[in-house]
């Protein structure tokens, strides 16, 4: 049963998404293969601007597949990433013919001459036959962390039958993940690394890149300083292409390389010396990207102690709060009853104070009767000691004590 996916590429600046069927799922020197033979055979027949100049053949320089789970585009490293009808997008190398447009993938369609499918890559011993159109094979580590490649080619047998792998009727294709992926946003991938790239000089990024590499300041470098300046970028050369490389690099043989050589160098190998120069840069950003997670994580750990002791701080007031709201209402209860009990008092010390008076009052009054009476008496004795009666003689009045 055919394995189809959706290739989609950039021709003259327009989005092409092909449906492009395999016997089966395929290995990546096989999608590489046949998606680079169907997008040239289509990039001879689509409409092309006036002018436009066309290239011999469709070079792929890496592949990235959506990730329905992720939501996003990844680099395609292995065939099990593969799934019937998932979306994959080719980016080709940036050249002044041939840059990739930012536009949303079209819907998917077959190819305008669909090309059998042939199997894996042929090897890179095989000869060129006429007519021949090259293809995409082993990765090559110097590109920039996708697929770079390695050209070889593979004879197009122009009208042979469709073999199992041709695209079968329209109307028997499942387009339920097609539909999905209809409209995504293009990858930024290589095209936006080819922009910024050519913001950047090709002396600077020479004279950079060996600078970089001299970390000595010696005015030349050796075999071990490339190797070491290769690998610590990711650059997984093995130790004898390094060799290859320095004996390149170093005409005449002197055992070093001085900035005159790593210049012609960059001359054979222009790849090789972007990636040490894009690469080291990538790492000086990276280098100081960690530099300042690690002061603001410091910074964040300070914070959050900070933050810890202010909460301690915070709790130890919030309960002396508590305390001291506690020891408010016991005062103001204990003001209610002194209250209460001075109100209470005062009534009392009012009724005593009224008896008091009233009391006060009621001996003046006896006061006031007993001088009335005694003047009383008095003028009575005087009487009688006038009149000489001995009957009405008194004794002095007492005052009853008063």
């Amino acid at each position: 049963m055919p394995f189809t996916l959706l290739v989609c590429g950039d021709l003259f600046n327009q989005k092409v998404n092909l449906e492009l069927p395999f016997p089966d799922r395929p290995t990546i020197p096989e999608l590489l293969s046949h998606a680079q033979n169907s997008f040239t055979q289509e990039m001879r027949v689509v409409p092309k601007p006036q002018g436009a100049r066309i290239p011999d053949q469709f070079v792929i320089k890496n592949i990235e597949i959506y990730d329905d789970v992720l939501l996003k585009w990844v680099d395609l490293k292995s065939a099990q990433q593969l799934h019937e009808y998932d979306q994959l997008y080719c980016f080709q190398p940036h050249s002044p013919w041939q840059t990739d447009a930012q536009q949303d993938l079209p819907a998917p369609r077959p190819p305008t001459r669909p090309v059998p499918f042939t199997g894996a890559a042929l090897g890179p011993s095989t000869p060129q036959p006429m007519g021949a159109t090259p293809i995409m094979t082993q990765p090559d580590p110097a590109l920039s962390g996708g697929y770079g490649a390695q050209m070889i080619h593979q004879p197009v047998m122009q009208g042979a039958p469709t073999a199992v792998g041709s695209i079968p009727p329209r109307e028997n294709l499942n387009y339920q993940h097609a539909a999905m992926t209809t409209g995504l946003p293009q990858p930024v991938g290589m095209s936006a690394v080819a922009k910024e790239r050519a913001n950047v000089p090709l002396e600077e990024r020479i004279r950079v890149s060996f600078q970089e590499i001299d970390e000595m300041q010696k005015g030349w470098i050796d075999a071990s300083e490339v190797e070491r300046a290769f690998r610590s970028r990711g650059i997984d050369f093995s130790a004898n292409t390094v060799g290859e490389l320095f004996i390149k690099a170093d005409h005449p043989r002197e055992g070093r390389i001085d900035i005159k050589k790593w210049h012609a160098f960059a001359q054979i190998y222009p790849n090789t010396v972007d990636a040490v120069y894009y690469r080291g840069r990538d790492l000086r950003d990276e280098q100081a990207l960690r530099q300042s997670i690690a002061s603001t994580q410091q910074e964040l750990e300070a914070g959050r102690t900070k933050e810890q002791e202010l909460r301690g701080a915070a709790d130890a007031q919030a309960q002396h709060n508590q305390q001291l709201m506690q020891t408010l209402q016991d005062q103001e209860s204990n003001l209610r009853s002194a209250a209460d009990r001075r109100n209470l008092l005062e009534a009392q010390e009012r009724a005593l104070i009224e008896q008091e008076v009233k009391l006060e009052r009621q001996k003046d009054a006896l006061r006031v009767s007993v001088n009335k009476f005694k003047e009383t008496a008095d003028a009575f004795n005087r009487d009688a000691a006038q009149t000489g009666s001995p009957r009405r003689s008194r004794e002095p009045a007492t005052e009853f004590g008063l």
